[in-house]
C-alpha cells in the first residue's frame, strides 16, 4: 500500500471546527467561487465531480491522475462558531469537502494485481489531501471516495464514484435508466412492458429466474426453481438438480442419481440455440449455435434462451458444468466417497495400518473421516493425492512417537522434475524468460523459480510459483508476471504439485514432533484445525503454492526451544492466506522463511510469543506482507533475559503492511528491518520491558506510521521511535502517532553510525518523564549528516527540551525544519549541543510555550531563522551572526 500527499490541493471549507489546525480568525474565507462551485454538491455520496481521470501506463505500471473537481463526504462531529471567539456547538450533521487536485503522475502501482486508488482528505490537516492506492488496500479512516481501480494484470483501468447518488421520497419521471434500489421509504411500484419493481423492491419478469444463488464459485443446488427460458428449468430435486425441457421431443427430463448424469437420453432440442446431445458414457453435451465464446461467471437468460457463454459451475458436489471454450459446455458427473475410519478401526487405538489402508482406499476428491472413537497415530502415512481429512467432534486424535522431523499427516506432491536456468535477467512485471532450455517443460506445467540450486534450506534465495502459458525456441512464457527481480542463472525447476488437499476439523493433540504437514502442494488448505502438546512445527507449509489457513489454533507446546513451539510456518512458499489464527503460549506465532513471500494474515490472535508474534527469519530474500487486525501480545516475566518478545519482526527483504493490529510486546514492538508501513496500529509494553528498546524500532529507508498510537505512562520502553541507522543509511522516514510516553525519548534520530536524511514527524505527543528526558532527539555523531527533519507536533507535559539537536566528532545537522507546533516544555522548546556542524534550523509559525529560554542556540549554526512564533520565554542565538528573528511575539 502507498499514500501520496497530494501538492497543492485545496480542501475546502476548513476552519478549527472541522480539525484544522488553525486559530480561530485562521479558517478558510467564505470565497464567492468556492460557494458557487460547492452549490454544485449532490447526492448522498461523495464522488468526483469533474477530470480525474486514471491513465495506466503498463511499460512500467504507473499510473497518472488528472486535475479536477471532487466532493467528499464527511458523516463525523464537528463544532461551529455561535460566536466570534470560540468553536463551542456540536454539529453532527454530515458535512461535504471540495476537494481540488492537480495532476499527479508516475505514481508505482503493484504488479499483477488489481489496484484499488483512494481519494482522501485529512480535516487536520490544512489542505491535506493524498491518494492511497496498491492492492488489499484498506479504506483511509479519513473521509474519502474510492475513485477506481486498475489491474495491472489485466491492464484494465474502472473508473468509480463519478457521479453523485440520490435518494428520493417521491420520483415521477417518463424515463428511469441504471440501477434502482429499493430504499425507507419504499419505492412506488414501478412496471414496463416487461420489469416489474414493487415497493420492498421486489423484481419480477417474464421468464425470468425466480431465486437464483451464487457464492461466487458454484451455484448451490438447494435453491428454489429456476426458469432460464420459455424452454429450460432446474429445479431441485432434494439435493439433486432437475432439468427439464419443455418442447416436445423423445425424451423431456435428463436427471442426476447422485452419482452420474444419465446417458440413456436421445438428443433433446431445448430451444433454437441450444441442444443436448447424449455421450453415451455417462455424461451429456450441451452446445450452442451461437458463436459467443466468452467465459462468464454468471448463467444470462435473455428470457427466451439459455446464453452459451457460462464458465464452469458445479450444481452440488456430484453434477458440474464446464465450458469447451468453442460455444458449447458439457454437463458431467463424478462420484465422492466418505471413508469412515471407523470401519476400518472400529476400536479405535493405534490406528497407523488402517489409516494407511483408508488412504490407499481413496480415490481422489475422496474424504476420510477419524469420527466415533479415539485414534492415535504412531507413525507417518503420506498421502499423494487430493484428499480430505476430517474429524468429527465426537472422536480423538493423538499424534506420538514420530521421529526425524515427520509428521504423521503428510500430503506431498511429487517435487521438483527436470530444471534450466534463464540467461538473462528477469524483470519485475515481465512473463517471458530466456532461458537455455525450453524442452523441459510444457503449456500448463508448474515451474519454481529460484535464484541458486534448491537445497534442504535456501536461506538467500528468492522463489516464485508458476503456470507455464507457452514455450518457444529459448524462452518460456508464464500465465503470471514475475513480482521481483530475478539475476541471469536463476534455476527453473519443473515441479509435480498435488492440487487441493484439505485437512478439516481435525483437533491433534499428543507429544509427536510435528502433526500435520503439506509439501509440493498447490492451494492446501487447513480448515478448523486445532493442534495441542506439540513440540515442532505442527501447521507447516513446506514447498507450496498458494497456502490457505482458516480459523486454525495452536496451544499448549511441549518446548520453546530453537525450533520449538513454532507452529504456523510457511518455509519456501508463495501467494499464502491466513484467516484468524489462534495461538497460545509459543515461540513464534506465524514465522515465514526460505523465500516465502506475498503472504496476507488477517485477525491474528497470538499470545504468549516468546521470540516474536510474526517474524520473517532466515530470510534475505522474502517478499511482500500484509498484517491486518488482530492482537499480538508477548508476555514473558522480568527474569526470562533469553527471550525477546517482539511484536512483529520482519527481515530486511521483506516489504510488510500493518493495519488496525494491537501490539503488546516486552522488547521492541515492531521492527521495522525491511521497508514497513503502520496504519492505526496501537503498541503497548507488556510487564518486564527491559531496557534498551523501542515501541518501533525503524532500520530500514522508506517506512511511514500514521495513525499509530503508543501508550507507555510507565516507561517500560526507552525509546517511543527509535530511528536507528547502525546497520546502514536510513532516509524517507514518516511519523505521524498519538503517544503517551515516559521514557528517555519518544522519537530519537540516531545518527551516530550512518547518514539519515529525509524525516517527517508528525502528531500528538504527551510525555512526562524524568530529567534525561527528551522530546525529540536529533543526534548527528562521527562523520555522519542528518538532514532534511521536518517537525510539525503538539508536545504537552514535558518537563525538559522539546527538540534536541546533538552532534559531535565532526557529526552535521542541517535543513531541521520546526513549524506549525506546540511545545508545552519546562525548557527550550528548541535546543542545539554538541562541538558537531550545524546548518540551516529553522523555528517558525509556532507556540513554545516554555521556560524562560524557549530557543537556544548556543553553537555555531550557519543560518537560523525563528519567525512568527508565540513565545514564552527568550530567544537565545548565542554567537550566531546569520540570525533572522520576525514577527515573533
Amino acid at each position: 500500500m502507498t499514500e501520496t500527499t497530494i501538492t497543492d490541493a485545496i480542501v475546502w471549507p476548513e476552519d478549527q471546527g472541522t480539525g484544522a489546525p488553525v486559530d480561530i480568525a485562521e479558517g478558510d474565507w467564505a470565497s464567492a467561487a468556492y460557494l458557487g462551485s460547492i452549490a454544485r454538491a449532490r447526492g448522498t455520496s461523495g464522488y468526483v465531480d469533474a477530470g480525474i481521470g486514471l491513465s495506466y501506463n503498463p511499460s512500467d505500471d504507473t499510473m497518472d491522475i488528472g486535475a479536477g473537481l471532487a466532493f467528499v463526504r464527511y458523516t463525523g462531529s464537528s463544532t461551529i462558531q455561535l460566536t466570534s471567539s470560540s468553536y463551542d456547538a456540536s454539529w453532527d450533521r454530515d458535512l461535504v469537502f471540495m476537494v481540488s487536485v492537480p495532476a499527479v503522475s508516475n505514481l508505482s502501482l503493484d504488479a499483477s494485481a488489481v489496484n484499488e486508488i483512494y481519494l482522501a482528505i485529512d480535516p487536520t490537516v490544512g489542505d491535506g489531501a493524498r491518494y492511497r492506492y496498491g492492492s488489499a488496500v484498506s479504506e483511509p479512516a479519513n473521509p474519502h471516495i474510492k475513485i477506481g481501480e486498475i489491474d495491472t494484470a489485466a491492464e484494465t483501468t474502472t473508473e468509480l464514484a463519478r457521479g453523485p447518488v440520490g435518494s428520493f421520497d417521491t420520483l415521477s419521471t417518463t424515463e428511469i435508466q441504471g440501477d434502482i434500489i429499493a430504499g425507507d421509504p419504499a419505492l412506488t411500484d414501478i412496471t414496463g412492458p416487461n420489469l416489474f419493481i414493487n415497493g420492498s423492491g421486489q423484481l419480477t419478469a417474464a421468464n425470468m429466474r425466480t431465486d437464483y444463488l451464487d457464492d461466487g464459485t458454484e451455484v448451490v443446488s438447494n435453491s428454489t426453481a429456476v426458469n432460464f427460458g420459455t424452454n429450460l428449468s432446474v429445479t431441485d430435486d432434494g439435493g439433486i438438480p432437475l432439468i427439464d425441457a419443455t418442447d416436445t421431443n423423445t425424451h423431456t427430463s435428463i436427471s442426476n442419481d447422485g452419482t452420474q448424469v444419465l446417458s440413456d437420453v436421445s438428443d433433446v432440442n431445448f430451444g433454437t440455440n441450444v441442444e443436448v446431445s447424449a455421450d453415451g458414457d455417462g455424461s451429456v453435451s450441451v452446445s450452442a449455435t451461437d458463436t459467443d465464446t466468452n467465459t462468464h461467471t454468471t448463467v444470462s437468460d435473455d428470457g427466451s434462451e439459455v446464453v452459451p457463454d457460462v464458465s464452469d459451475i458445479n450444481f452440488g458436489s456430484n453434477v458440474g458444468v464446464s465450458d469447451d471454450g468453442d460455444g458449447s459446455v458439457t454437463i458431467d458427473a463424478t462420484e465422492t466417497t466418505t471413508l469412515f475410519m471407523s470401519d476400518y478401526a472400529p476400536n479405535g487405538g493405534t490406528v497407523d495400518s488402517a489409516f494407511a489402508t483408508a488412504v490407499s482406499d481413496a480415490q481422489e476428491g475422496d474424504r476420510i473421516v477419524f469420527d466415533h472413537s479415539d485414534y492415535e497415530l504412531t507413525q507417518q502415512t503420506v498421502i499423494n493425492k487430493p484428499l480430505t481429512i476430517d474429524q468429527t467432534p465426537d472422536s480423538t486424535l493423538r499424534c506420538t512417537n514420530t521421529s526425524n522431523n515427520n509428521a504423521h499427516i503428510l500430503f506431498e506432491g511429487g517435487g521438483l522434475g527436470q530444471s534450466t536456468t534463464t540467461t538473462e535477467i528477469g524483470n519485475v512485471g515481465e512473463r517471458t524468460l530466456s532461458v537455455n532450455d525450453e524442452t523441459v517443460v510444457t503449456a500448463g506445467d508448474y515451474v519454481l523459480l529460484i535464484e541458486d540450486e534448491y537445497t534442504a534450506v535456501n536461506v538467500n534465495s528468492q522463489i516464485q510459483f508458476a503456470e507455464v502459458e507457452s514455450t518457444a525456441t529459448g524462452s518460456i512464457t508464464l500465465m503470471s508476471a514475475l513480482s521481483k527481480e530475478f539475476v541471469s542463472g536463476t534455476t527453473i525447476y519443473q515441479v509435480d504439485l498435488l492440487e487441493g488437499p484439505e485437512m478439516k476439523n481435525l483437533s491433534t493433540q499428543g507429544g509427536g514432533t510435528r502433526h500435520l504437514q503439506f509439501r509440493w502442494c498447490k492451494a492446501p488448505v487447513y480448515d478448523s484445525v486445532s493442534i495441542s502438546e506439540y513440540l515442532e512445527i505442527s501447521l507447516y507449509a513446506l514447498d507450496c503454492w498458494q497456502p490457505r489457513y482458516r480459523d486454525v489454533q495452536a496451544t499448549d507446546p511441549e518446548g520453546t526451544l530453537s525450533g520449538e513451539g513454532e507452529p504456523i510456518s510457511l518455509y519456501r512458499c508463495t501467494d499464502g492466506y491466513i484467516e484468524s489464527p489462534r495461538v497460545y503460549d509459543c515461540r513464534r506465532g506465524i514465522d515465514f522463511a526460505w523465500g516465502t513471500r506475498n503472504v496476507t494474515v488477517v485477525d491474528p490472535i497470538l499470545y504468549g510469543c516468546l521470540i516474536a508474534g510474526i517474524s520473517v527469519h532466515q530470510d534475505d530474500e522474502a517478499g511482500t506482507f500484509h498484517i491486518e487486525g488482530g492482537e499480538i501480545v508477548c508476555q514473558t516475566t522480568e527474569e526470562d533475559t533469553a527471550h525477546n518478545g517482539q511484536g512483529i519482526s520482519m527481515s530486511s527483504s521483506a516489504v510488510t503492511s500493518i493495519d488496525g493490529t494491537r501490539i503488546v510486546a516486552r522488547a521492541n514492538g515492531i521492527i521495522a528491518s525491511g521497508e514497513t508501513h503502520a496504519t492505526n496500529v496501537t503498541i503497548e509494553p507488556s510487564d518486564g520491558t527491559p531496557e534498551g528498546n523501542a515501541g518501533i524500532l525503524v532500520q530500514s529507508n522508506d517506512c511511514s506510521f500514521i495513525g499509530c498510537r503508543l501508550g507507555d505512562p510507565d516507561g517500560q520502553f526507552d525509546q517511543g521511535v527509535w530511528i536507528d541507522a547502525s546497520g546502514g543509511a536510513i532516509q524517507n522516514v514518516e511519523i505521524d502517532m498519538d503517544m503517551d510516553f515516559t521514557g528517555e525519548n519518544m522519537i530519537y534520530v540516531d545518527g551516530r553510525s550512518n547518514p539519515v536524511k529525509n524525516v517527517r514527524i508528525r502528531g500528538n505527543y504527551d510525555l512526562v518523564g524524568s530529567s534525561s528526558n527528551q522530546g525529540f532527539l536529533i543526534e548527528a555523531n562521527n562523520s555522519n549528516r542528518v538532514e532534511n527533519v521536518d517537525i510539525s507536533v503538539s508536545l504537552e507535559n514535558h518537563p525538559e527540551q522539546g527538540v534536541r539537536l546533538e552532534t559531535n566528532t565532526d557529526g552535521v545537522l542541517d535543513n531541521i525544519n520546526v513549524h506549525d507546533s506546540y511545545f508545552d516544555c519546562t525548557q527550550a522548546a528548541v535546543y542545539s549541543n554538541g562541538s558537531g556542524t550545524f546548518g540551516t534550523l529553522r523555528v517558525r509559525d509556532s507556540v513554545l510555550d516554555t521556560g524562560s529560554t524557549s530557543v537556544s542556540f548556543n553553537e555555531p549554526v550557519s543560518k537560523i531563522f525563528v519567525t512568527n512564533n508565540g513565545i514564552a520565554g527568550t530567544i537565545d542565538t548565542g554567537d550566531n551572526s546569520y540570525t533572522t528573528e520576525s514577527g515573533n511575539l
